[in-house]
């Protein structure tokens, strides 16, 4: 293997091969990371399953922050990413909501009254069917 110049040794051409090379790996790397990026969200998710040939898609969402104060901010993007599982050719079929306590506490109340705080999240988890004809061009992600 030749060994590399240093920069300041090299032509124009060969600093401008190394400068496309450099931009193109940058480029690759970049298309990966994106890649990634959308293969871990909802849609990315429901694209896949339907490329796998999968009959069912079922996806749990937090409905409201740690907090318990749900906003239209949230609500909007939970809408969004039902809707974006449905351009992936699903269509919903079912939806259930429960609650997931994390922590309870307790007592300290007046003679008589106990007083309780149950801390938790609400879950919707939707169930979606294959629908082809629910399907948009793929081109798009995100």
């Amino acid at each position: 293997m030749p060994e590399k110049k240093h920069h300041l040794f090299k032509s124009a051409e060969e600093k401008a091969e190394d400068e496309a090379e450099a931009r193109a790996q940058w480029s690759a790397h970049e298309e990966e990371r994106h890649r990634q990026e959308f293969a871990a969200t909802t849609q990315g998710q429901a694209r896949a399953a339907y490329e796998r040939g999968l009959d069912w898609f079922e996806i749990e969402m937090d409905l409201r922050g740690p907090q318990h104060s749900a906003t239209a901010r949230s609500n909007a993007a939970q809408t969004q990413g039902l809707t974006d599982v449905e351009y992936e050719g699903w269509a919903l079929v079912d939806v259930n909501h429960v609650f997931v306590p994390h922590r309870a506490s307790g007592g300290g109340g007046e003679a008589g009254s106990e007083r309780y705080r149950i801390e938790g999240e609400i879950v919707g988890i939707y169930m979606f069917r294959r629908d082809a004809s629910k399907r948009r061009a793929a081109g798009g992600e995100g």
